[in-house]
């Protein structure tokens, strides 16, 4: 079967549907190993059952010089604005249903530029080998850090619990029981209701026992834990699951969380970080753009023209101050801000971010489970003069031509972690393009976050990174810890919603950053309050 796969031809979306409906034959090898007492055959089964298309991406990538042919460019990008146009129409026509007919008109004309689209993606090289058990805790793991992988069975599903000094194997109840109480865990956290806090605890505690009571002993000897998820796992705020030694305290307030679509993509990554050269810039932010005619920085330009016709986003009331707050923390040298009417894509495409180790963007982030690609995130629709722009949104297919070879990427937006679900490969959507543009670790959201929690959560996020020394795991911890025991956002939907994907080791940020006034033009752009 890989021997087949590995002929499909180039294309990824190939591939992943192809994948995906050969999963039982790894479901089938991997029981017929643990029947044999051979957990290390299993576990590298289940890395060769995982984010293969993910994999090969970066493989090619990292080993070319990452360009495609410009004739296949040029028609991509020509595509890509026409999904763009027919997208921003699309969202000003969502609820009208006057326009009901004119939205389906445009739903399958994109439906098409998106076929055509994806004959012109991401061409795949050769396979790239996954790693074995004792290649990953030779090569990946040290002393601190406890691997738990997952794979979801129709009869069983299984657990390996891997470390530098042993590994052991657990069998867990099958698929269809975990995915439905994580997908109940999940939506209750994102509805944060009152009355249904106390359901949402029973919930997590009954997956807490199930995912990781079997393991309790080992994940007692670690401070770090590395998640690989599979099926709706991928959505479980693993942050908040009580710790199986500790049951009446998440398992944030004793450990360092990071998830990985597999072990073998961080090894992927890791090779690709040994030959990069030091970012002379510390930070860049993207943030708060202008989305509506009622935005007071718009009203501003009213007597120059500009359109009283409504946006299709709200601005975040937050995002200014949550970019105040990182800004202040970083010498003006050494960081660069876009902000407002700068806040427009054309700052992710132009080459100068590519200078930075840290690139925060601070955004409306949307999901479309059913066409991944179309996954996007929102920047200015204005320009400093208030002329509407038409490219305001960038598209997770869009991401695939960026190169942003940066050492963390944080994308505080909603549901950036998400995507669509697709057996053998995970969730894919934005955070999939960016690992494929050059980030080595994302932090992204699992839900719909709230704006002013998660402003304060970056701010001691940034502080944690940049002031007092912590590496990015170690950083979201303390933040996330600080606001649970806040009594305003003591529930997970607050605190909760992030998490960081790919590498956990810290990077060279330089002489630790020192507290510095924003510029002048900073100074007045953020002297705004919201």
């Amino acid at each position: 079967m890989e021997d087949l796969r590995s002929r499909v031809a180039t294309s990824a979306e190939l591939r992943v549907s192809f994948f995906a409906t050969q999963q039982s034959l790894y479901d089938f090898a991997i029981e017929l190993a643990e029947e044999a007492h051979r957990p290390q055959e299993a576990l590298g089964l289940a890395e060769r059952a995982k984010a293969r298309a993910l994999l090969e991406l970066l493989a090619s990538r990292r080993g070319s010089s990452g360009t495609a042919p410009a004739a296949d460019t040029s028609a991509a990008e020509s595509l890509g604005r026409r999904v763009t146009a027919l997208e921003l129409e699309l969202v000003q026509l969502a609820g009208d249903e006057a326009s009901r007919s004119r939205a389906a008109t445009l739903e399958q004309q994109q439906a098409e530029l998106l076929r055509q689209l994806g004959r012109l993606g991401p061409a795949v090289a050769s396979p790239a080998r996954t790693l074995s058990a004792r290649e990953i805790q030779r090569r990946l793991l040290d002393a601190d850090t406890l691997l738990l992988e997952y794979r979801l069975g129709e009869r069983e599903s299984h657990l390996w619990a891997l470390s530098r000094s042993g590994l052991a194997s657990y069998t867990l109840p099958p698929r269809s029981r975990l995915e439905a109480a994580a997908l109940e865990a999940h939506q209750a956290a994102v509805a944060n209701r009152r009355q249904a806090r106390e359901r949402t605890r029973d919930q997590l505690a009954a997956l807490g026992s199930a995912l990781l009571g079997p393991a309790a002993r080992a994940i007692g000897a670690h401070s770090r834990l590395v998640i690989v998820p599979d099926g709706a796992l991928y959505r479980l705020p693993f942050t908040a699951l009580p710790d199986p030694l500790a049951p009446d305290q998440p398992l944030a307030f004793h450990h360092e969380l990071v998830t990985l679509p597999s072990a073998s993509i961080l090894g992927q990554l890791r090779r690709e970080a040994e030959l990069r050269p030091a970012a002379p810039g510390l930070l860049a932010v993207v943030a708060d753009p202008v989305f509506e005619a009622g935005d007071p920085r718009l009203a501003s330009l009213r007597g120059k023209g500009a359109p009283a016709t409504a946006g299709p986003y709200r601005r975040l009331p937050w995002a200014g101050e949550e970019a105040a707050a990182i800004l202040e923390l970083v010498p003006g040298a050494r960081r660069f801000a876009a902000l407002g009417f700068d806040a427009h894509r054309q700052q992710l495409e132009s080459p100068r971010l590519a200078g930075y180790s840290i690139l925060h963007i601070a955004t409306h982030g949307e999901l479309d489970e059913e066409h991944p690609e179309l996954s996007r995130l929102a920047f200015s629709l204005f320009d400093p003069e208030g002329r509407p722009r038409s490219d305001g949104l960038l598209h997770a297919f869009e991401i695939y031509e960026l190169r942003l070879p940066v050492q963390l990427l944080v994308l505080s937006a909603c549901n950036t972690a998400l995507g669509k679900s697709v057996r053998g490969e995970g969730l894919l959507g934005l955070a999939h393009s960016f690992f494929y543009a050059g980030a080595l670790r994302i932090l992204v959201s699992l839900w719909d976050v709230d704006d002013r929690s998660t402003a304060e959560l970056m701010r001691r996020f940034y502080r944690g990174l940049l002031v007092e020394g912590r590496s990015p795991p170690s950083a979201l911890r303390e933040a996330q810890l600080a606001l649970a025991r806040d009594p305003r956002w003591s529930q997970p939907h607050y605190w909760a919603g992030f998490e960081l994907l790919g590498e956990w080791r810290d990077f060279e940020r330089g002489l630790p950053a020192l507290a510095a006034k924003p510029s002048r033009a900073e100074q007045l752009y953020l002297g705004q309050k919201p």
